[in-house]
């Protein structure tokens, strides 16, 4: 003797009676569905990219051009006061020393890459 045990699916009563209807229902519902997994998907994309393009400008230093270039224009203006050419060379002498310490110090992010690292060292 053979025994087996299953599920079985039939169609609901409003399903066989009212295929067409039910049918549209279905359609309707999954269209419903694809439009939301749409909108949330486009927000995902939209956060992952911009987690990404952040992570790059962190990555290639754009993050901190925009410091560097208004300080830099801050120490120009100190320049302009200073009439001393001795003056002037000290106070180059002490923005060269500032900047190779911070880009010294931004070597040691744990975001770059050992071989972005070595290659930074080189320069």
């Amino acid at each position: 003797m053979h025994c087996s045990v299953g599920t079985l699916s039939a169609q609901t009563f409003e399903e066989f009676f009212k295929q067409k209807k039910t049918q549209k229902k279905y359609l309707l519902e999954q269209i419903a569905a694809l439009q939301t997994y749409a909108e949330l998907a486009k927000k995902g994309y939209a956060i992952v990219s911009g987690g990404l393009s952040f992570i790059g400008d962190i990555k290639n230093g754009k993050f901190s051009l925009d410091k560097a270039y208004f300080d830099d224009l801050h120490r120009a203006n100190d320049m302009e006061e200073i009439t001393d050419k001795p003056a002037i060379c000290q106070k180059m002498y002490a923005a060269l020393r500032q900047l190779y310490r911070n880009a010294y110090s931004s070597i040691q992010s744990p975001y770059l890459a050992t071989g972005d690292k070595d290659y930074i060292h080189g320069v």
